[in-house]
């Protein structure tokens, strides 16, 4: 009897060995914040549950201290604690990690949790620009900056545009404009992430008073961000008229600079004609608002 008894409990003990609730957060994730992005960031897309019985309660806890007064929980930075898979509403200002708890209960009351580490690599940037004024023809040294943080080390990714300059992937490089042109400058850090464009220079071309505006194979209107630029070295007026893909006009304006600020005339994303008309002379090019 004894025996029996013995190997009953030895099965007993296997199979709760083997049925026990469990549940995996995932791995730690670095995510890359933009502040020129709206895509949401995830936490617990990688969330793995073993032998519990549906439906699942979920609650998601971190403690992140900011003085011996005050400390930041998941609510601070999560959409709902609650969900299996929630996205953040708010990052850590830091590049330090920070330890998130799941809890899991089942339809049973058993419980389980796990933990995995977070954190955030964001970047910091410079308001100031330079504004440099050439003759055309003449040429300068740009030198990338103004911005900071990621997680180190942080490198120079390339320049943008690229029309006009030496080496669109250093550091420095040597800046001869057709005409007026504003150069952004772009970063990479240790893990990946990739800085927003920052803004380092507004090169202006001056006017001789002599030069005439030619259309040539290089002077072809191309969009930056939410602008299109366009030779105009004189300042002339230029009409800017905008279409949509069926060939409607939905707009028509002027400026006297050599670009045109688009982006917020238009809301809906999609591909828009542009013609642009300087002294009598006609260019036309695409704009994409995504």
């Amino acid at each position: 009897m004894k025996k029996l008894l013995i190997a009953h409990f030895c099965v007993l003990l296997s199979l709760t060995g083997f049925s026990q609730f469990a549940v995996d957060a995932g791995k730690d994730t670095t995510y890359c914040y933009s502040i020129c992005s709206d895509k949401k960031l995830y936490l617990g897309k990688d969330i793995k549950i073993k032998n519990g019985m549906e439906p699942y309660t979920f609650a998601w806890e971190c403690a992140v201290p900011v003085t011996s007064r005050l400390t930041f929980t998941a609510s601070d930075f999560l959409n709902d604690t609650t969900q299996t898979v929630p996205y953040f509403v708010d990052h850590h200002l830091d590049q330090k990690w920070v330890k998130y708890i799941l809890h899991v209960t089942d339809k049973n009351g058993d419980r389980a949790k796990d933990s995995l580490r977070v954190r955030f690599s964001s970047f910091g940037y410079s308001l100031g620009y330079q504004v440099i004024e050439l003759a055309r023809g003449d040429s300068f040294l740009i030198r990338a900056g103004g911005v900071t943080g990621g997680i180190s080390p942080l490198k120079f990714l390339q320049w943008t545009p690229t029309k006009g300059l030496s080496d669109t992937n250093n550091v420095f490089s040597w800046c001869k404009p057709d005409f007026s042109t504003e150069y952004f400058a772009v970063f990479i850090d240790s893990v990946g992430c990739i800085s927003c464009p920052q803004h380092n220079y507004d090169v202006r071309i001056l006017a001789t008073g002599t030069d005439d505006l030619v259309w040539s194979a290089d002077c072809v209107p191309y969009q930056v961000k939410s602008r299109i630029y366009f030779c105009n070295p004189e300042r002339k007026k230029a009409l800017i008229t905008i279409y949509s893909i069926n060939g409607g006009k939905l707009f028509g304006g002027y400026t006297y600079e050599e670009y045109f600020e688009i982006g917020h005339l238009l809301d809906q994303k999609g591909i828009y004609p542009v013609r642009i008309s300087v002294n009598n002379k006609n260019r036309v090019c695409k704009y994409l608002k995504d």
